[in-house]
């Protein structure tokens, strides 16, 4: 078996590799579709009249650390519906490829994952110490294109005020627990926004919180049957500031009996 039928399933699935230009800067891929015929884009017939063709170049992931460019050779067929208005047109290929794109979707899906973990300009450098060389601009479309995932309505909350800036302006936190990550954030801190935003989700069961009088209200009045919790990091901050204060108060007499 040759080099070139070994990774084609695996890099072009549906492709026949006809080259392979290996350079100091880039790897280019010269590839046509296996396919005989396509579907008029138009219609939707089926034709294998062959017309012309044309190369279409596009950035593909990265290869051992080297940009990868894919130079498909896109084939023109004639539709053979006489009923059709489209007298030729491009063959497509959906699995690898959007139409008028220069990117494959598998490196679409690398530069939107790399942008939801680190962002627009901190993604650029870090794509571009992985060969995926892009802008900010293209990274965020990316992330704002990607479908919204589907959750289960929450059951297990936990909320807590957050800082916008210090000593000045406070919103509200709200986690998922059994997903382990924020689903909101509320603009302010005041128990009627928090309560407005709990009556939206009678599935929640149990709610940890601080022990703010405002959010105990709140849950209290829009989830009067939901178990309130004090979460662990308040108990624990709680009972270090208790003993701070034991200990301060009798910092005298500590001194005196360590001195014995």
């Amino acid at each position: 078996m040759n080099t070139l039928s070994f990774i084609t399933p695996l890099l072009l699935p549906g492709f026949k590799i006809t080259e392979i230009e290996n350079t100091p800067e880039k790897l280019v891929i010269a590839a046509q579709s296996a396919r005989r015929s396509a579907t008029c884009t138009n219609c939707g017939m089926q034709s294998g009249h062959y017309h012309s063709s044309y190369t279409r170049l596009m950035r593909n992931p990265p290869i051992g650390m080297k940009p990868v460019w894919l130079a498909i050779q896109v084939r023109r067929f004639r539709c053979r519906n006489a009923r059709c208005q489209q007298k030729t047109f491009a063959e497509q290929f959906p699995d690898l490829v959007g139409r008028r794109r220069r990117h494959t979707y598998r490196l679409m899906t690398h530069l939107a994952q790399i942008g939801l973990a680190t962002g627009g300009e901190a993604g650029v450098r870090l794509a571009k110490i992985l060969a995926m060389h892009t802008s900010p601009a293209t990274i965020i479309r990316l992330v704002r294109q990607l479908d919204t995932p589907v959750t289960k309505p929450p059951r297990i909350i936990g909320i807590d005020d957050w800082a916008f800036r210090k000593g000045r302006k406070y919103g509200t936190i709200i986690i998922d627990h059994e997903l382990g990550k924020p689903i909101d954030l509320l603009p302010s801190s005041a128990g009627k926004d928090v309560k407005e935003w709990l009556e939206k989700y009678p599935s929640i069961e149990i709610v940890t919180r601080d022990r703010s009088g405002e959010y105990r209200d709140a849950i209290t009045e829009a989830l009067p049957d939901a178990t309130q919790i004090a979460d662990r990091w308040h108990l624990l901050k709680s009972m270090g500031d208790t003993i701070e204060r034991y200990i301060s108060k009798r910092y005298k007499l500590l001194r005196q009996s360590l001195a014995k």
